[in-house]
């Protein structure tokens, strides 16, 4: 390899560990990406609302504005959105209460979760807008615009969807559905693996072992759920999963960079790997630290 091919090497490889921890950093704050998206798309919305063409009847007759600006009352919604919001947080609070009782880091599970998190920011920035509007004065155009917005928009359309979202988080706290939301997580990661730009990632030992502790997180969960769960049904459907996962892995292995396989002293403190640390060595070179975190699971 020449001069120039190593140097463009190690800056694919340099831009590749850059996107792997944009991706990383994304993954693990969810909940302010989500809290940022929503605020800007709220207000590119409202914006886009004011720039609709209109007539002064169609102001008058569909945002029931008199010439003086009159005729919005909007007092009653802030009672309305306080007893939406209770509902709904008040369920998901007690749903995964209950449930985290037989289905460990069931919470994790709820953070991590795009759709959750995008109604419930969407759910509290609307309500915060209508309590600001309370003390706006009702005679610009575009504060009358935003009302009408966050009454006649934002509040019917949080109400449809929530019955449905608490259905959607009755249904998710299953144990089957638990089980195969973790199934997924974890054949994602290791589809990851054999990607392009994770491959030049996985040069940088930080990175592997940022993938190698994921991994084992998915195995960790199943465990937890072995120890807490009583049926049989849900057990075996663990055992089903780990072995598929494994199956998996093993075909996509070939495609994984060598360097993945530098099991990191941090995966080595894994509870499964307590009574082998000093087999580190032999581990790396047989390259099966996945399939006995499998196994032992």
């Amino acid at each position: 390899m020449t001069a120039f091919e190593e140097q463009k090497s190690v800056e694919r490889n340099a831009f590749a560990s850059r996107v792997e921890q944009v991706r990383t950093w994304m993954t693990e704050h969810r909940t302010i990406i989500v809290f940022l998206a929503m605020l800007i798309l709220m207000a590119a919305f409202g914006k886009a609302f004011e720039m609709l063409p209109r007539s002064p009847k169609w102001i008058e007759t569909t945002l029931h504005l008199t010439d003086r600006g009159e005729g919005m009352p909007i007092d009653f919604a802030p009672e309305v959105w306080l007893a939406l919001v209770a509902m709904v947080l008040g369920t998901l609070i007690i749903v995964i209460s209950i449930s985290s009782q037989s289905i460990p880091k069931l919470i994790d599970l709820y953070m991590r979760d795009w759709l959750s998190l995008t109604y419930l920011w969407f759910m509290l920035l609307a309500m915060m807008q209508n309590i600001m509007l309370q003390n706006e004065d009702m005679v610009d155009l575009p504060t009358r615009l935003d009302a009408f917005l966050n009454t006649y928009i934002y509040l019917p359309t949080a109400m449809v969807f929530a019955i449905p979202y608490i259905f959607y988080i009755l249904s998710n706290t299953a144990p089957a559905k638990v089980i195969q939301r973790i199934h997924r997580d974890n054949l994602g990661r290791i589809h990851l693996l054999t990607d392009g730009m994770t491959r030049e990632a996985l040069e940088d030992p930080e990175v592997c072992k940022s993938y190698q502790l994921q991994l084992f997180e998915s195995f960790n969960q199943y465990d937890d759920l072995l120890q807490y769960t009583q049926f049989k049904e849900p057990k075996a459907l663990i055992m089903t999963r780990i072995s598929a996962a494994i199956r998996r892995y093993i075909k996509a292995k070939p495609d994984i960079t060598p360097n993945f396989f530098a099991v990191s002293r941090e995966t080595m403190e894994d509870i499964s790997f307590l009574t082998i640390r000093d087999q580190r060595k032999r581990i790396e070179g047989t390259r099966s630290f996945y399939e006995l975190k499998g196994f032992r699971s």
